[in-house]
């Protein structure tokens, strides 16, 4: 199986705090990673360096066996694509537009978005339930609206690998499900990873299939989700008692 993303010996920092150090993980195809850890452990940080958008202290990235840094920005572009805790829209534009930025990868210099790009695009709103909202200016969505608008430009992307910082934020429990299923489909089909920072347990337990636990100390563990997702390690993971509770084929985890 060739990998999508591969990390090897990695080294991240911030502040002179240390994120984690000789991480090792490979995202396949048809994976989903779950990124866990208490606030401020350093989960967007290591999202973000992944990403390439910050320096790594020590390590390789590859994305597809080749290196994130010999890998040019228009063909890593193709290869990943990163969906933000949050969006700040400094110019006005519509939701059509701002979905339509997903595909800039694919549309060469001095050249407008083609018939299929905008089917592509509108299809990605049909599938986050904002067809009927193209021409609506970016700034007057809620905050559920706004993260579909970013989630529906990341499937227009296309990427091989999906980096996501808590895909659910803002989203009504019928939004996250099925966002949750949509991003399941996705992985499903074979040809994509899904790497996603996740708070709600829960939501990990049922949709990833491993999961990299950030201790904030440097520590990390990572590997498949039932062999490390249990009350021994997340209470250590959170400084807090969880109960495991059993039903059938789920597991739900709660706070005591």
């Amino acid at each position: 199986m060739n990998a999508l993303l591969t990390v090897l010996s990695l080294q991240v920092s911030i502040a002179g705090r240390v994120i984690c150090t000789n991480l090792d993980f490979t995202a396949n195809p048809g994976e989903c990673w779950g990124i866990l850890g208490i606030n401020g452990s350093g989960k967007t940080t290591l999202l973000h360096t992944l990403a390439g958008l910050r320096d790594r202290g020590a390590g390789e990235i590859h994305y597809r066996g080749a290196a994130i840094e010999k890998t040019n920005k228009l063909e890593l572009a193709k290869q990943r694509g990163i969906l933000f805790q949050d969006n700040s829209d400094p110019f006005p534009a519509t939701v059509l537009e701002t979905v339509l930025i997903g595909r800039h990868p694919y549309i060469k210099s001095w050249q407008w978005e083609t018939a299929d790009d905008i089917t592509i695009a509108k299809n990605a709103l049909r599938a986050v339930d904002l067809d009927g909202m193209e021409n609506r200016f970016i700034n007057t969505l809620s905050g559920g609206e706004r993260q579909r608008t970013a989630v529906a430009a990341l499937f227009a992307q296309q990427p091989a690998v999906y980096l996501l910082d808590e895909p659910t934020n803002h989203l009504d429990i019928r939004h996250q499900i099925k966002l949750m299923r949509m991003f399941e489909g996705i992985k499903n089909q074979g040809n994509t990873a899904l790497v996603m920072i996740l708070h709600d347990l829960n939501l990990a337990a049922r949709f990833c299939d491993h999961v990299l636990m950030l201790f904030g100390n440097g520590k990390t563990l990572c590997g498949k989700t039932p062999d490390l997702l249990n009350t021994t390690h997340l209470e250590e993971l959170y400084g807090h008692p969880i109960h495991c509770i059993r039903n059938h084929a789920q597991t739900a985890f709660i706070p005591a």
